[in-house]
């Protein structure tokens, strides 16, 4: 949290300048899983258009860039171990890859209405 504050802190403190220093370190802590979410999202939706594409089923596509999302999400935590001056959480592995599978499933899913689209125009 330490290493994150000096940028978002006083961005908190911009947008809320009323908020109690308790009040800010709850949102804080909120601010910073959301960004747990979003970050893990992207990553899911890069690996899932990684591996999509030349002609790859979407399934295979779907379940490798899962595993990618949870080796990196898992990986991340372990490395954070280590590190007296972080915490290491199974919860936020939980929210990584809540944010690596949505993205996931909504490319998946608006890939494949978009192929059934096609295989109906061509048909």
């Amino acid at each position: 949290m330490a290493e994150t504050s000096g940028f978002f802190r006083p961005l908190i403190e911009f947008f809320f300048p009323s908020l109690k220093p308790e009040d800010m370190l709850f949102y804080y802590g909120y601010v910073r899983k959301v960004l747990h979410f979003v970050v893990y999202a992207f990553l899911g939706f890069l690996a899932f258009r990684a591996f999509s594409v030349n002609g790859r089923a979407p399934r295979k596509a779907l379940l490798i860039a899962l595993l990618i999302s949870l080796a990196v999400a898992a990986t991340d935590e372990y490395m954070q171990s280590f590190d007296p001056s972080r915490t290491s959480s199974v919860y936020d592995v939980a929210i990584d890859m809540a944010g690596a599978t949505s993205a996931i499933l909504a490319t998946y899913f608006l890939r494949t209405r978009r192929d059934r689209r096609v295989e109906i125009l061509q048909a």
